[in-house]
Parts: C-alpha cells; structure tokens; sequence
C-alpha cells in the first residue's frame, strides 16, 4: 500500500531521556509539518552499542507513561507506539563507529555491530545484508583526512549508500562538498533531527526530517522501510527545518561540558 511517511532518520533515545516527553515531543514536531497530510509518522533509531532504548521497548522493560507498544509479530524491526490519536513507527537501527572515526547508521535492521571495523568492511557488511547505509555529517566530523574519506566513498558508492544531514547543521552554514557530490552521483542525503545527549534535547526530536512515498506493509512496516531507503535512488523532500548558529553552539557547549565531566 503506498503511504506517505514523514520520516527521521537520525534518532537516538539515551538513558537520561524522559520517554514520554520525547514521544509527544516527536508527535508534536512532526504533526506540525506534517499540517492535513495524514502521514504515517516514523522515527528511525540509530542507537551506539551502549544503548538498547527499542528492546527495552519491545520487551516491556521500558514503559512510557500514556503510551502503548505494540509490537509485529512478521516484523522485528518495528514497534507502533500509541497515545489516543498519537501513532508514532519506531525502527530499529544502530550507528557504528568505525576505525577511522565516522560514523556509519545501519537503518532497520536488530543486528548488532562492533565498533572499530574499517569504514569500507562496515558497509561490505551491510550492503551484503541489503541493509541501508548512512553516513551522517556531524560538527567537525568531515573535516581533514575524514573529509576525504567521506569524498571518497561517496564517489565509489554502491547500492544501498546514503549521506545524511540532520539538525545540528545551522541554518545558513554551507553543505559539505561530499552534498554536492552526491547530488551529482544520485546518491540521496537522509535528514534526520540527531537529538544530543544532553539536557532538554528530547524536546528536538521530530523536528528534522524528509517525505518519503513508500509502498509500506502493514504487516513488516520496518522491512518495507528499510527496503524502500536501500533502493532510494532520488533525493527525497526535506521536511522541518535545522536550527540557527546560536542554538547549536550552546547545545555544542553542553555537549561538551558534559563529557568533561
């Protein structure tokens, strides 16, 4: 069934969040672009090896206060949560940090990886499993010798390969090279909100993200997720918007101050 998704690519849910807070925020965000469209709302989990927000989800561990889970039974990857008219899609997904310091998301999928592997081995792997592959920009992180990389890679692309933009790029700052080059070489570049692990942050969830038009099964909402962004071949329409140049450099500097200490 084709179905408009209004979709966030690049989510994370830390220890410290307060779930149900995240949630409505997310709900909030996205029924806000989303205006009279009806879409189907999905956010796109790209948690490190620490965290394990969507099994403590799906196993009952962790129970949001409003909201229910539901889980499909054909469908590993996805939970439906539900607060009276709210519906949001959880997916599963992990982010990979790789020897040489970028990071890679693997979108819909439960495996699990270890960190420290080679940029290239990581994607053989997922692309080998069919499994969607983003390489998300971050503050800093595509610079220098990481920079070339990226250009690289994004050069030598297969199937399957995806850049991504989030929330944390402020308004007005310049696309990275590696932008254009996908653009060029049709290889999509994936917004998502990246909600930091710092405080209040759950508040930026929803807010960042594209319109996807996906042949979705109701049944394996997660695999038809999946399998629609490994044959994505076209940029898709951004929807929501980054934040300006004095919000990121204050939640840079919590960011920061947290890590020190």
């Amino acid at each position: 069934m084709q179905t408009t998704c209004l979709i966030d690519a690049h989510v994370h849910i830390y220890p410290h969040y307060d779930v149900p807070l995240f949630l409505n925020a997310a709900w909030d965000a996205m029924a806000r672009i989303d205006g009279m469209r009806g879409s189907t709302k999905v956010l796109m989990l790209t948690e490190t090896a620490e965290d394990d927000a969507f099994a403590r989800l799906a196993d009952g561990a962790l129970k949001p206060d409003g909201w229910t889970v539901q889980t499909y039974p054909d469908d590993p990857t996805a939970l439906k949560l539900s607060n009276g008219d709210k519906a949001l899609l959880l997916i599963a997904g992990r982010q990979i940090v790789t020897a040489e310091r970028l990071e890679v998301h693997a979108l819909a999928t439960r495996a699990t990886f270890t960190d420290g592997q080679g940029t290239q081995a990581v994607l053989d792997v997922l692309r080998a499993s069919q499994t969607p592959a983003v390489l998300p920009w971050g503050v800093g992180k595509w610079l220098g010798k990481r920079g070339k990389i990226v250009d690289d890679l994004t050069n030598g692309s297969g199937p399957g390969f995806l850049l991504g933009d989030n929330g944390g790029r402020p308004i007005g700052w310049p696309a990275p090279k590696a932008f254009g080059t996908a653009k060029s070489g049709g290889i999509p570049v994936l917004p998502g909100s990246d909600p930091l692990p710092i405080l209040g942050a759950e508040r930026d969830v929803g807010t960042f993200g594209a319109w996807l038009e996906i042949d979705l099964d109701p049944a394996k909402p997660g695999a038809s997720i999946g399998h629609a962004l490994y044959q994505l071949r076209t940029q898709p329409t951004v929807a929501g918007r980054r934040k300006g140049l004095l919000a990121v450099i204050k939640d840079q500097r919590q960011l920061r101050s947290n890590r020190q200490n």
